[in-house]
């Protein structure tokens, strides 16, 4: 599974969870996820086991291993199958997914993303030579890299839709 489908299946587990900030680590084959989400009074708060539960079942960790990402990945191929209107461009899942296409078009190795604020993603990754790079990216960046992907994907034959986004 590329980059590019792997975090868009899990900004679709985020955005479920109304997260705002996170960060992702991966660990081996698996990511793990430590996340904030929006609460009514407008306040943040760590993701409890409870929360958790509501996505993940018995499990107390937003740990998203390959088996998880590709019953996610079958998941939301169903529902996008069935599509709600527009995509909102600054969801996690869009979010995610434009990073994870940037990664894809570099080659590199992801280490980990965060997401502190409404305005810059920091990716760390792996470069294809053996350094550890950091790089902050602007989400308006990222929005740009979306608009150009759901055009592909408005204008791609209909067996072709969401091949590679």
């Amino acid at each position: 599974m590329s980059y590019a489908e792997t975090l868009r299946s899990i900004g679709e587990a985020l955005d479920d969870l109304r997260v705002e900030t996170f960060k992702l680590l991966r660990e081996g084959n698996d990511y793990l996820v430590r996340a904030k989400t929006e609460t009514i009074d407008g306040k943040h708060r760590n993701l409890q086991s409870t929360d958790l539960e509501r996505f993940r079942g018995r499990y107390p960790e937003l740990r998203f291993s390959p088996e998880d990402l590709a019953r996610l990945e079958s998941e939301g191929r169903t529902k996008r199958r069935e599509p709600e209107g527009v995509p909102q461009p600054n969801s996690l899942t869009n979010i995610l997914r434009a990073v994870g296409t940037y990664m894809d078009l570099k080659g590199n190795s992801l280490l980990t993303i965060s997401k502190e604020g409404a305005q810059w993603v920091v990716i760390r990754y792996k470069s294809d030579i053996g350094g550890i790079c950091t790089e902050k990216v602007e989400i308006s960046s990222l929005y740009a890299m979306f608009v150009r992907l759901y055009s592909k994907r408005v204008e791609a034959p209909a067996g072709d839709q969401g091949s590679n986004l």
